[in-house]
Order: structure tokens, then sequence, then C-alpha cells
């Protein structure tokens, strides 16, 4: 079994074992609540698609589950937060607000009538065969509207906002979409459902259609996407772990097996009309030119971008246009982000939010400063140091984002073995890993002292004990060689 494994089981049973130490000390009727964060501990993933109306959470959904499934057309659904599980049969259980649930059969896509009205809906669930869910669940949410709307509540709740009652356990992480940069509302959203650094990618999305769009740029507006993300991310380095372009669109039409030979021959037809003639015939209400290209079609599937710059690679059919389209998506990027940045630190992810939700719960019981006591001695565990990394990356993101220790305690919260947490290469050998870790413990050790700020401080300190852990690994790896 792989280390990164091991530790991640290690980390679940312990939070386990914590539960069970804190629960005489709670609340009869927090039991069941109790239960839920226990089960939640073996489960994948859970990922969260948030934003605005059509900012492309459905499309880039339909793009990650390889299916059309989530609606991208107004409808009830789209008033409901719906998760994507791994399961066959393909089907929809419905959960109302009073705890009861139906099952609908899922063919094509979600249903517009999932039986009740949406405000009377917790959430929905939909089970799908897809690879994708294998590893990490997603969950669609209305798009961001007023605070006291049916759509805002249900997503609040979907996110753990303890303001709004919820029976479903939280989204661990959370994946923002914007078309630019994001209006005051939404930070401002973020910030009240404690979104970081540690749990949020935020996603440039439309980045097909970014600045003046495809057909009055004079730069690729995917190039210049990617140029903003950058930008962007300086300004959000204390809201989002990384800035991604994505066009959804174009992802979601290759993936879902939309792109055909036909629009392929179509859209090579259109390969040596003058750009100042594409740019009419896009423009204009036609929907076919007069060589037969159905415009109308092509639109819908790829844009006006995937039109202008996909028709150079169309000539040898629609897998090689598909590779092109799904590369010029940015979707792989997404995925990478994803799987390295959030499922390599999904036990401490999890934990972290269940020591959260026990704080909440030790609010309520006459018993809080016994189960303050519990939590904070059991943090210092080594189990559990993985929390202490997490806290010290965020104190150090208040504190000063562009702090070269952020960069140090994002790369030891993210590395999928100690070897990479010290920068050396994944097959240095074990002496190797004990004798960097020990150097790095004593400059830690030095650094602390001189600390300008009590981040600072506690960040080499939390260090310091990290590359203890690792140089005591190492060596009794070594002796047991």
């Amino acid at each position: 079994m792989p280390t990164g494994h091991r530790s991640r089981r290690r980390t679940a049973a312990r939070v386990a074992a914590l539960i069970d130490e804190v629960e005489p000390h709670l609340r009869t009727a927090d039991a069941l609540r109790l239960s839920a964060l226990r089960d939640d501990l073996d489960s994948t993933l859970r990922v969260a698609l948030v934003g605005r109306v059509n900012s492309g959470k459905s499309t880039l959904l339909n793009a990650l589950v390889g299916q059309r499934v989530a609606p991208t057309n107004e409808t009830e659904c789209t008033r409901v937060v719906t998760w994507y599980r791994f399961g066959a049969p393909a089907r929809i259980e419905v959960v109302g607000l009073d705890g009861s649930s139906s099952t609908i059969g899922l063919h094509r896509g979600l249903p517009d009538d999932l039986g009740r009205p949406p405000d009377e809906i917790d959430h929905a669930v939909a089970y799908l065969p897809s690879a994708t869910l294998r590893d990490y669940e997603l969950i669609d949410t209305p798009g961001l509207a007023g605070t006291n709307s049916t759509s805002s509540v249900a997503t609040r709740r979907a996110l753990g906002d303890s303001s709004a009652a919820r029976t479903m356990v939280a989204a661990d992480v959370k994946v923002f979409l914007s078309d630019g940069a994001p209006r005051s509302d939404e930070l401002t959203f973020l910030k009240e459902i404690g979104a970081g650094r540690v749990d949020t990618l935020a996603l440039l999305s439309h980045a097909d259609a970014f600045g003046q769009g495809a057909l009055f740029s004079s730069a690729d507006p995917i190039e210049l996407a990617g140029r903003h993300a950058v930008t962007l991310h300086r300004r959000l380095a204390h809201v989002a772990g990384a800035v991604v372009p994505v066009s959804g669109l174009l992802a979601e039409t290759v993936l879902t097996g939309r792109l055909t030979e036909d629009d392929a021959r179509a859209l090579h037809r259109l390969a040596s009309v003058d750009d100042e003639e594409l740019i009419g015939l896009l423009s204009g209400d036609d929907p076919s030119d007069d060589n037969g290209a159905n415009v109308g079609r092509l639109l819908e599937r790829v844009g006006e971008y995937g039109i202008m710059y996909g028709r150079r690679h169309s000539h040898s059919g629609a897998a090689k246009l598909g590779q092109w389209l799904t590369e010029r998506s940015g979707l792989a990027a997404v995925r990478t982000e994803i799987l390295s940045r959030f499922l390599h630190r999904s036990d401490v992810l999890k934990a972290r939010r269940v020591f959260a939700e026990l704080r909440r719960l030790a609010s309520d019981s006459p018993n809080r400063a016994e189960i303050h006591s519990i939590l904070e001695a059991a943090q210092m565990e080594p189990e559990l140091h993985g929390l202490r990394e997490l806290q010290a990356l965020e104190l150090m993101l208040q504190w000063d984002p562009e702090h070269r220790l952020v960069t140090t305690l994002d790369r030891l919260t993210l590395a999928a073995d100690d070897a990479s947490k010290l920068e050396l290469g994944a097959d240095t050998d074990q002496p190797t890993v004990a004798e960097a870790a020990k150097v790095a413990c004593v400059r830690a050790h030095q650094e602390r002292m001189t600390a300008v700020s009590a981040a600072e401080r506690e960040a080499w300190t939390v260090l310091e004990r990290s590359y203890q852990l690792i140089f005591t690994a190492a060596l009794r790896s070594s002796v047991g060689g």
C-alpha cells in the first residue's frame, strides 16, 4: 500500500476514534450528526461547483462525468443542489426537507420535474456509472442569487453554512466559477462559506469568449484568459489555491460524444473562408453558409472560438479535432488541480471539517471545556499533524499571502511523499531523506527564534515538527530496511 494511502487511513482512523471520545460529552440529540461525520470519513472527496447563474457549472460537470446529465437550461433542477455519485443503475434520489425520499429513473439527463417543489427539497443525489465519480463526488449548486432565495439557501446548506439548517454532510472542496474578476458580492459569499487557499479552486470560465471574444479580438481569447488568470491569482491568493481558465463548452462537446464527423467536415468547409466573411456569417441570422456548413449547429457545439480557430484543425477528422478542442478547453488542468491539490490532502480536509463541526456542537454542551481540551490534545498527535500544517498555512495567508513560507507550507501539505516535501526526487533513498529532514529541522528551529510575527513563528514551529516527523519515519524505514 502506498505511503500516502496508509497515512490517510491512519488519519481517518484517529479522527473516528476522536469522535467516539468526544461523544459522551455531547448531547444525545447530536448522535445522528456524529454518525454522519463518521460515515463521511470513509467517503470519497466531495467537490462543489459554485458560481452565478450561467457561469458554466453544469456544463463543466457534464464534461467531467462524460455525460450530458446536468441541465444547462433554466429548469427546476437548477434550483436544487444535486450530488453526483458513482453508482448503477443510473437513478436520482430526491431528499425532502422533511427527511422523506423518492427515487426516479435516470435516462439521458435529470428530469425537469423532481416530483415536488424545489423549496421542499433538501437535495438530490444522482447516481451514475462514471469513472470520475470513483475518485470524487461532484455537487452542482444553484446559481448564486439573493441571500434569501431558495437557490442561495440550498447552496449554503451544501457548503456547510452553519446558519442554514442542513441534513447533508457539507462539501470538502469548492470550485468557484467566474467569467472575470469576482464581483464584491461573490467575494463576500466566498468569505461567508469559509473559502480559502487550502480548499478552493477558482476557474476563469468561458475562457473561449474572454475579452472581446473570438470574432473581434486580435489575440487568442484562451491565451488572454491564461494571462489574466495569473494576475487574478495574485489578487485571490487568500481565497483560492489556483486560478485556471476553462471552456466547459469545448470540453463538454467532445467528452459527451456530441462532436461528430459531420461536424468536422462542416467545420473544414469553413477553413478557406476569409476571416471577415466568416465574422459576417457568424454575426448574421442565417444558420448555414453557401457551402452547406450548418453554422447554427457548430455554434451550439463549439461556439465562435471553435469555429474561428478550430477550422484549421478539422482536416483530419473528428478525432484530431476533438483532441485539439479538449486541449484548448483547459479541462486537463482542472482535473490535475482537483487531484493534486485536494485529493492528496483529502484526509486532512475531512479531519479539518470534523474538528470545526465538533467545536460547533461543543458550543451547545455544558462540557465544552472538556471537549476543547480533547481536541487540542489530539491535534498535537503525529496522525493529525497535517491539521496544524493547514492552520499554519492559513495564518500565513492572512498575514502575508506572498511570503515564502506560504509556498513551503503549500508544498508540504500537497506532496504525495516525504521526499517531495523536501524537494527531493520521489526515488530518493531513505538515509538521504533523513539527512535532508534533519538539516531542514535545524534551520526551522533557527528561523523560529528570529521570527518577526506570531504567524511566522507558528509556521516555523509547525515546520520544525513536520521535519522531525519526516526524519523519524525515514530513520525508522532505513533501520527496518
